[in-house]
């Protein structure tokens, strides 16, 4: 996990980079590049931060606890190391914090931005009870705590495994009882995990109790082993399972949406096939106008006998250019 959250950060800043740095770069590689800038620019980061939270505490704690300066590697591995655990005791409070500032803002188009992105720390929780709300805070405080516990109480087995079962109990109790999320399917994967992270903590505090008394036999302490061995096991499928599921879903939705960008393609170039030849019909059907072309029509007809000096004419009319009597 600290290797993913440093190749986060180096992708991030890479991008953040280039696109800055260069104006001119082809318009497809600027939309990956912002596109893979904003998934990781505070959203990302945190959300590795939180993935991450535990291995991080655990590690800077443990070099908290044995930091020395006897030589300059040590020192600078020490530093790093309280600089870290600074770094994540004050993490629950800056959750805190941005989820009452961000959590419920409603307004201009700025808020919204700013609201996106934090929304890591608030999205799919509950807002009808303040453990719901700040139910990230409330975990990474659990963890934070779990881990500084089980370094600094090393030596005092008993303490240690019950202040821990104490934590994972009350975490148990409260994705039983307020179910947090919005989502069915995280409440039962969270509330499920932690059910058996308490009967995991819950068989070690009996084994650290049998070290100081020993009452237990071997075949006990193997059955009780293979008991934490099982409920790891139905963690773990159970996570697969529905990791599985999700991205099931996920690739058929996006399939059906191809199908259906697919279909929409077709049936525009149907429509435009069906347009044309629509359009090719209507033209045929379109009647040229009809030029009635006037022709001089040449013909005789004979009106009446006319009687001159004696003779008889006959008075011809003739329609056309010209006129003969």
């Amino acid at each position: 996990m600290l290797l993913i959250f440093f190749l986060a950060l180096v992708a991030y800043f890479i991008c953040a980079g280039i696109l800055r740095t260069f104006q001119t770069i082809p318009k497809t590689l600027e939309v990956i590049l912002t596109k893979i800038r904003d998934k990781l620019e505070w959203s990302g980061l945190l959300r590795i931060w939180l993935s991450s939270y535990y291995e991080i505490m655990f590690a800077a704690t443990l070099q908290l606890r044995v930091m020395n300066f006897k030589s300059p590697r040590n020192a600078i591995s020490s530093l790093l190391g309280a600089v870290v655990f600074i770094g994540n005791l004050f993490f629950p409070i800056l959750i805190y914090l941005l989820v009452k500032k961000y959590g419920t803002e409603e307004g201009n188009l700025q808020a919204n931005k700013n609201s996106q992105k934090f929304s890591t720390l608030f999205e799919g929780c509950k807002s009808t009870h303040p453990l719901c709300k700040y139910i990230y805070a409330v975990m990474i405080f659990r963890r934070l705590l779990q881990s500084m516990l089980i370094v600094f109480c090393y030596y005092d087995p008993l303490l240690q495994t019950t202040l821990v079962l104490l934590l994972v109990g009350i975490s148990t109790l409260i994705f039983v009882k307020f179910k947090p999320y919005t989502d069915a399917r995280n409440n039962f994967i969270e509330g499920f995990s932690e059910a058996c992270f308490f009967i995991i903590h819950l068989v070690i505090r009996y084994l650290a109790a049998d070290d100081s008394s020993p009452e237990f036999s071997g075949i006990d302490r193997i059955n009780m082993g293979w008991v934490m061995i099982c409920c790891c096991c139905l963690v773990i499928l159970i996570e697969l399972g529905i990791f599985i599921k999700e991205y099931a879903d996920m690739i058929h939705g996006l399939y059906k949406r191809y199908l259906a960008r697919l279909k929409g393609l077709a049936g525009k170039g149907k429509v435009g096939k069906e347009q044309v030849r629509i359009a090719q019909v209507r033209k045929d059907q379109v009647r040229k106008p009809h030029v009635r072309k006037i022709k001089r029509i040449k013909k005789e007809r004979v009106l009446y006998p006319l009687k001159k000096d004696g003779q008889t004419n006959i008075l011809k009319i003739q329609i056309g250019n010209e006129f003969n009597y």
